[in-house]
């Protein structure tokens, strides 16, 4: 069982503190088959959790590899000048930037679609969560609305090229995305060239630890093959 990202936004300052700027106001929930059990137990420790259809639409719906990784690859150089001395969401969330994080959403979109389901727009989908504010009307402007959101607005960017940012949206984000969209039939060239970009940009081979096709158990399988091991009814969408 899964939920779509974290129930809440925190980050760990100093030893033995943690503070939470916001709390998830809805996240979604979806099990493997057989993990109904699994469900109930995500649905009772959070409240807010929303059950979708199946683990692909919930993956599909992680907002952190559309909102993480286009700004951490093209705010590499102020990432390593300032040691991260600006606000990822804010100052790091230009216009240029904004228009490579539409293109990868689309992307995004895309290949749930080709899997069988509509997807929100990454703001929609924020705006959901809570960390996009609830006043804001025009969901088409990225830097606008992303910026608005209490909860991200003063998170300092990454210290580093180590930070989970690359490490983890990366390997474990943007690679199995790319792995879904090779079954779905999709091209997805923005995510294709982000995920090549950020290997040269760090020096690893990011298959060799990260979430690729072998490791899900989904190599070798077509769009029903995946389809039916997820437990999606939805075959001839």
């Amino acid at each position: 069982v899964e939920f779509s990202t974290l129930t809440y936004v925190a980050r760990k300052y100093t030893p033995g503190c943690v503070t939470i700027t916001g709390v998830a106001k809805s996240v979604r929930l979806a099990a493997l088959p057989q993990g109904e059990r699994a469900a109930q137990a995500g649905q009772a420790l959070f409240r807010g959790a929303m059950v979708t259809p199946d683990v692909l639409a919930c993956d599909l719906a992680n907002v952190n590899m559309v909102l993480h990784v286009p700004g951490a690859v093209l705010g590499a150089a102020w990432v390593e000048a300032t040691g991260g001395d600006f606000t990822f969401y804010v100052q790091g969330m230009t216009k240029g930037v904004a228009r490579v994080m539409q293109a990868l959403d689309d992307e995004r979109r895309a290949v749930a679609r080709a899997l069988g389901h509509e997807l929100p727009s990454l703001v929609a989908e924020m705006q959901a969560i809570g960390t996009v504010e609830s006043s804001v009307i025009d969901l088409g402007d990225l830097v606008a609305a992303i910026a608005s959101g209490e909860a991200n607005r003063q998170i300092k960017a990454p210290a580093s090229l180590e930070h989970r940012y690359y490490r983890e949206d990366f390997g474990h984000g943007l690679l199995p995305f790319t792995a879904f969209a090779a079954i779905a039939g999709v091209t997805v060239p923005v995510a294709a060239s982000l995920l090549q970009i950020a290997e040269t940009l760090l020096g690893v081979d990011l298959a060799a630890h990260g979430r690729t096709a072998e490791r899900m158990g989904i190599a070798g399988l077509d769009r029903n093959g995946l389809l039916e091991l997820a437990g999606a009814n939805h075959h001839g969408a």
